[in-house]
């Protein structure tokens, strides 16, 4: 499956002997500041696990060692662990870009019926996530209030959802206006330990 998602990313793979999972493969182009021949590595996280911190701290190390180094890495991940938000902000790497495989990809191949009716077609984007500030705690006699503010709030690009034009008008619209509303629900847990 890496496989797949590598060559619909439009990553070569590396060679077997420096690639024994099948999981890395590189890009050579323009990196994001519009360099020419700068190499980019990429990896393809299993959709069996979840992507978090030592995946990316394993990408970041490949990315500096593996086949001489390499300009940026970037990781495609199925699922996520669910403090990512907070390891890629404590990694604080810009040569290091995290991506969402479409959820719907299996689907599609099936019915598609392979890789190359989809080439083109398969959009990897931005993570969601969401980091908070402490929260603060006030309790007055028996009424406890708490305030959640956000420290960082990452929207997943309107582009990279698979609608027609008009839908993703409307919701780029809603993006722009009130992005909150966009948060499909918020969970608390009152046993949560710290």
């Amino acid at each position: 499956m890496s496989q797949i998602v590598l060559s619909l990313y439009g990553a070569l793979p590396l060679p077997l002997e420096a690639n024994p999972q099948r999981n890395l493969g590189q890009i050579a182009g323009v990196d994001f500041g519009g360099r020419r021949g700068s190499k980019t590595l990429v990896l393809a996280d299993s959709p069996n696990k979840l992507t978090g911190a030592a995946t990316l701290k394993k990408a970041i190390a490949q990315r500096d060692n593996l086949l001489g180094g390499w300009d940026r890495v970037v990781v495609l991940g199925w699922n996520f662990d669910p403090s990512i938000g907070e390891t890629i902000t404590a990694l604080n790497d810009n040569r290091l870009e995290v991506l969402v495989i479409p959820p719907d990809l299996l689907d599609r191949l099936r019915k598609k019926g392979g890789v190359e009716k989809l080439r083109g077609q398969v959009r990897f984007s931005s993570l969601q996530y969401l980091t908070l500030h402490p929260v603060q705690r006030r309790v007055q006699g028996n009424e406890e209030t708490l305030s959640v503010r956000l420290k960082n709030y990452v929207l997943l690009s309107p582009e990279a959802i698979n609608l027609d034009d008009a839908n993703r008008a409307k919701l780029q619209a809603v993006a722009n206006a009130e992005p909150l509303a966009l948060i499909e629900y918020w969970a608390v847990d009152p046993d949560y330990d710290g």
